[in-house]
């Protein structure tokens, strides 16, 4: 294959036999002509988010949430394909997963992929041009700002990045979330950069 045109940094999540799943959205990737896996994070297991309307009333006032726990991580991927064709490739896979969408947003899922940033690679530039990502034509996911279980993954990835379009360093949104809030699932990241990224 050419050398890639595209860099892209892919959100992963599932609660749903999740080593299994991202295992398998894993090799979805590996197999699909135009994409190659370059970067794997460390995963987290992180407690689910909630509908606070759908949860109950622990006696303190606090709420609870009896969904499972998800694994999330960030992958890096160079592509020949487009943005849109990455997310009809991601829809796909979720779909080929078991992936539902009911009305809850919150609800559990087999396989979640986000396109959080897609930039187009220059020889003469020292960072990637960072192009609108699908119909909406946002830069920026904007789970990177509003999950530090997105934002660590990625400064693991990408330590210099700096965001699009207002010029943040992601060092400095990390730092403001303090904790990736979860547990890191070092020895399966291991196994998954071992099967997945070239040697």
């Amino acid at each position: 294959m050419n050398s890639p045109l595209s860099l892209a940094y892919v959100g992963v999540g599932s609660n749903i036999h999740p080593e299994e799943n991202v295992i398998r959205a894993l090799e979805s990737l590996e197999e699909t002509p135009g994409v190659t896996l370059t970067g794997i994070s460390t995963f987290y297991r992180t407690a689910p988010l909630f509908d606070p309307k759908d949860s109950t009333a622990l006696p303190n006032g606090g709420l609870q949430n009896f969904d499972p726990d998800f694994l999330n991580g960030v992958l890096e991927i160079r592509t020949l394909r487009s943005s849109d064709e990455l997310l009809a490739l991601f829809e796909g896979i979720e779909r080929a997963q078991g992936r539902e969408r009911p009305g809850n947003r919150y609800a559990p899922r087999t396989m979640d992929l986000d396109l959080l940033l897609f930039g187009r690679e220059k020889e003469d530039e020292a960072n990637p041009i960072w192009e609108e990502i699908g119909p909406d034509g946002f830069l920026t996911h904007s789970d990177i700002e509003s999950r530090p279980f997105v934002a660590h993954p990625l400064l693991e990835l990408a330590p210099n990045l700096i965001l699009p379009p207002h010029g943040m360093p992601l060092r400095a949104l990390t730092a403001s979330f303090d904790t990736p809030g979860g547990e890191p699932k070092t020895a399966f990241a291991e196994t998954l950069r071992s099967r997945f990224l070239p040697s």
